[in-house]
């Protein structure tokens, strides 16, 4: 069952601290974030997940989280995490660097590193686009470029995040963020297709409404201002009726990693309960 080809496969994954309310200790320990819940799952499936955070402290949270919680499988992996900031290419190249020392390859490199800001066409300030630009777009750039030769040479594999918001209007204005998550799309694409005789494949997972610790973050951000109000209001937005969880991102990154995947290429994998389908 799963995905047995990931046992001992080396997976570099990035962002898998947690930002906003976890949880852990809450009515809900089923809210993981993104990073957590994909670095989760890949361990459960037997990969050596080589993680990454801004904040330090926040990887070895999810470490340990991981450690102590129940795998779903028999052989569950190993995780060791490391601090990177994935914006600067001496860090990147010093993370890379980590992991090959640790592990002497790279199979699955996982560019999960984002996050929204507020902001339309005409008011969104310079700083605010520029970071968004970094921590978006940049990350995926910088961590596949260093990371492209390790995983050339093992045929492997590249999953990055994008989100609905790069394929259509989600409701807010938030034109820094669909703006890199559109590009994150496109450069998926376009390097699955530099990249398909060369044994790498590219393949993107587009979240939609997701129910993580960052709908904190969300709502102290964009109006009503209110965490119950912003709940209702994501989950009223989605056609199944409610938001999706961070484990069914993590199972399509998973898809994404494996054999089971072998022949996709340049694809964007949604996962949004019907948001977009709504949109066309």
């Amino acid at each position: 069952m799963g995905y047995p080809d990931l046992q001992g496969k080396v997976a570099l994954v990035t962002g898998i601290g947690q930002m906003g309310d976890t949880g852990i200790g809450q009515q809900d320990p089923n809210i993981w974030g993104n990073g957590a819940a994909i670095a989760k799952k890949l361990y459960d499936y037997g990969a050596k997940v080589f993680g990454c955070d801004l904040v330090l402290s926040s990887a070895e949270e999810t470490q340990g989280l991981i450690k102590s919680a129940s795998p779903s499988s028999n052989t569950p992996g190993s995780i060791d995490v490391i601090q990177a900031d994935v914006t600067s290419a001496s860090s990147v190249k010093a993370m890379i660097n980590a992991c090959i020392q640790k592990h002497g390859r790279i199979d699955i490199l996982v560019n999960n590193v984002g996050r929204p800001a507020p902001g339309g066409a005409g008011d969104m300030d310079e700083a605010t686009w520029d970071a968004q630009i970094n921590v978006n777009l940049k990350s995926v750039f910088l961590c596949s470029k260093f990371a492209l030769p390790h995983l050339e040479s093992v045929g492997g594999v590249v999953v990055n995040l994008g989100s609905v918001a790069g394929v259509g209007w989600t409701g807010k204005a938030q034109i820094g963020y669909a703006t890199t998550k559109g590009a994150v799309i496109q450069y998926t694409r376009v390097a699955a297709v530099e990249y398909a005789k060369r044994g790498v494949r590219f393949n993107c997972v587009s979240p939609g409404l997701v129910h993580t610790p960052l709908v904190t973050f969300i709502a102290q951000k964009y109006p009503p201002y209110d965490y119950d109000a912003t709940i209702k209001k994501r989950n009223n937005q989605v056609p199944m009726g409610k938001m999706g969880r961070a484990w069914d991102v993590a199972e399509g990154v998973c898809w994404l990693s494996s054999e089971k995947s072998g022949f996709v290429t340049g694809h964007n994998l949604l996962v949004d309960g019907g948001q977009v389908a709504s949109l066309l």
